[in-house]
């Protein structure tokens, strides 16, 4: 009864395994494993680390100095001398630095956001065409059976006469183009399974089960706006962070200030039998730069606002970019919905015409090419919906990335 048990568990945890996957946890999972979004956030934590640094004071300096010879003055012989300074940027100097490196941070998040979209996009592209290879086989092993049917048929009629040997031969090369047209399949199932592991970062043989059920009636194409995608967004705060930039880059051209303060450590001596000094000096310190070479800060300000001028450009350039493909997508999207209501009625009707040819044919009323016209029509049309469907889902695929908004 244990062993019994034991074996029910394990053929329960095997079919468990291979239930069919949806999109959406194909795409969680290569979310979670594949190794290019992972690169991609780590880069993106590296990022954060730089926020601290540019905000953070320059280390203050510690110097000293030791007279070799001590030099004597009314307070004593000078043995060694200490110094401690900090220096301090313009006021708003590091908040305009560490606005900058944040909002670049922010920009790296974003784009890391499209890569996310991205690796989506083709898990779909990859999904989808899998869905179609299954149909076909699906439809080419229907196909082989109706045509095993139809020969049954056919060698009866030859064998009483009423066929003749070359419409056996028509039978089979039709059969025998199925059959490839199968092997066909398969290995261009085995490659797309390879190109899904590899997304999934798993092993190119691992098993995958998908179903091949799609919903396409009352999909309507997204009117939401390209405006919100991650690579939009990604320019915009990188032009953010310039105009941040440029206002570090004018502080900088401001004097910095430094304080501290000096210890002088003072000997006693003594002359002519008096004794000299020994007291101890603490002098605060105040230094201020002297930006007088202000070159540099004038290219650095006119440089950040170059850099706003090219990614405004290139910001409206993606734009452009995005909308003529939403477009593109949005009215291919339409037409493929207008396609498969027509092959839909066409494959309706000529599988109809397929059941009353298939009757003629085994009462003798029509030839054996009228029969394998209307099959062969009918796997046509069958394949043709099937693309019509997979360019229907890949077109939805390309308005939901272009249309893209985070919502984690």
């Amino acid at each position: 009864m244990k062993n019994r048990f034991i074996l029910y568990a394990i053929s329960l945890l095997l079919t468990c395994s291979l239930q069919a996957q949806s999109l959406v946890e194909f795409q969680s999972i290569a979310i979670e494993n594949n190794p290019g979004i992972q690169s991609s956030y780590k880069q993106f934590e590296a990022s954060l680390q730089q926020i601290p640094q540019a905000k953070s004071l320059v280390d203050p300096v510690l110097s000293g100095s030791y007279f070799l010879r001590p030099m004597r003055t009314l307070m004593g012989e000078q043995i060694f001398k200490l110094s401690l300074n900090q220096q301090f940027p313009w006021f708003g100097t590091l908040k305009a630095k560490g606005n900058a490196v944040a909002l670049r941070t922010e920009a790296n998040f974003q784009s890391f956001l499209n890569k996310k979209a991205e690796l989506e996009r083709r898990v779909a592209e990859t999904y989808y065409p899998l869905i179609e290879v299954e149909v076909f086989l699906d439809i080419e092993e229907e196909h082989i059976k109706l045509l095993n049917s139809i020969y049954e048929l056919a060698e009866n009629q030859y064998e009483n006469n009423q066929l003749k040997l070359k419409d056996l031969f028509e039978i089979e090369i039709q059969l025998e183009e199925s059959k490839t047209n199968t092997e066909v399949l398969k290995k261009r199932k085995t490659s797309l399974h390879a190109q899904m592991n590899a997304l999934l970062n798993r092993s190119l043989e691992n098993s995958i089960q998908i179903s091949t059920e799609i919903e396409t009636t009352n999909l309507m194409p997204s009117e939401a706006s390209v405006e919100q995608h991650p690579l939009l967004k990604s320019l915009q705060l990188q032009e953010e962070s310039y105009q941040a930039e440029e206002q570090f880059s004018r502080k900088s051209a401001y004097p910095k200030i430094g304080l501290g303060v000096e210890y002088v450590y003072m000997d006693q001596f003594s002359q002519n039998g008096m004794q000299f000094g020994g007291m101890q000096m603490f002098m605060p310190m105040l230094s201020v730069s002297l930006p007088i070479f202000n070159k540099k800060y004038k290219a650095a300000i006119q440089e950040t606002q170059l850099m706003q001028e090219a990614i405004e450009l290139e910001k409206q350039n993606q734009y452009n970019q995005l909308n003529a493909e939403y477009s593109r997508y949005k009215a291919e999207m339409e037409s493929e919905q207008e396609l498969l209501k027509l092959l839909a009625f066409k494959v309706k009707k000529t599988q109809q015409i397929l059941d009353l040819s298939y009757n003629e044919f085994e009462n003798a009323l029509i030839s054996l090419t009228d029969l394998l016209v209307v099959q062969q029509r009918l796997l046509n049309f069958q394949q043709e919906q099937q693309i019509s469907i997979t360019a229907l889902k890949t077109a939805e695929t390309q308005l939901n990335y272009l249309t893209y908004k985070n919502i984690d």
